[in-house]
This record gives structure tokens, C-alpha cells and sequence, in this order.
């Protein structure tokens, strides 16, 4: 499968494929939203995709969908200035995942706040559920 998907793509579309395959050797924030870029200018770059586009693209990258789809997400709702600043905060992606959902504003307060805090992973999940709470009694 993964070589009839590369297959079909146009050279353009192929440049953008490996440079995709090159970034997944790194692992931080940036290498994250880098991903998610890559993901969304290959969207773009392919405006009619067929059904199941998107989890071909991950089988030939040997990736999930799902970790493709958050990083995506990802790189849509921050800047690459943000992934840079959260790196240096020591933010790993298991909080991004966990904050992902909520707005961003009330996501970078929690990070923060947490990392200055000691916050563990599941700490953070409490926090963002109260947060969202909290936004649904307003």
C-alpha cells in the first residue's frame, strides 16, 4: 500500500512526501509542529484527496493516524515560535496531547502554571477537566 500511495503522488507532491520522512527522525515540539506543517502543505497541495488519503499518508509514513492528525492540529492552532518557547519550558508532547482540545490561551496558562507548579501528566488531566468545566458553568 504505501508504495502505490507515494505512486500516485505528483513530483511536487513527492518532494513534500520526503521531506515528511526526513523530519520523523527528531522528537520535540518543533519537530512536532514541523510534521504538522508538512501535513497541512501536502493537504493543500493535494485539493482532491480520495477517501482514506489521509490514513494511506500514515501507513507509508508508518506513523498513526492519530498522532499524524494531533500533530497536525497542532502546527494549525500554534505558532512555530510557540512550539519553540514551550520546548524551552520543558513541555513534552504528552502535555500538548492533553491540552490540544482546550483553547489555547487557557492551554498556555495550564502548561505554565503546571510546569512552575511540578505537575505531573495526570495532575495536568485533572486541571484541563476543571478547566473545561468551569467553562461550560459560564
Amino acid at each position: 500500500m504505501a508504495q502505490s500511495f507515494v505512486g500516485q503522488l505528483t513530483d511536487p507532491q513527492k518532494a513534500i512526501f520526503r521531506k515528511l520522512r526526513k523530519l520523523l527522525g527528531n522528537q520535540n515540539l518543533v519537530w512536532r509542529h514541523s510534521i504538522g506543517s508538512a501535513i497541512i502543505e501536502l493537504e493543500n497541495a493535494t485539493p482532491e484527496r480520495s477517501k482514506g488519503w489521509f490514513e494511506n499518508l500514515a501507513e507509508s509514513l508508518e506513523q498513526s493516524t492519530s498522532n499524524l492528525r494531533k500533530q497536525r492540529q497542532f502546527a494549525k492552532d500554534y505558532t512555530v515560535q510557540e512550539a519553540e518557547a514551550l520546548d524551552r519550558q520543558k513541555c513534552t508532547w504528552g502535555w500538548i496531547t492533553v491540552v490540544l482540545h482546550i483553547d489555547k490561551e487557557d492551554a498556555l496558562t495550564l502548561i505554565a502554571e503546571g510546569r512552575k507548579n511540578g505537575l505531573n501528566l495526570d495532575d495536568l488531566k485533572y486541571a484541563v477537566k476543571d478547566a473545561v468545566k468551569a467553562r461550560f458553568k459560564s
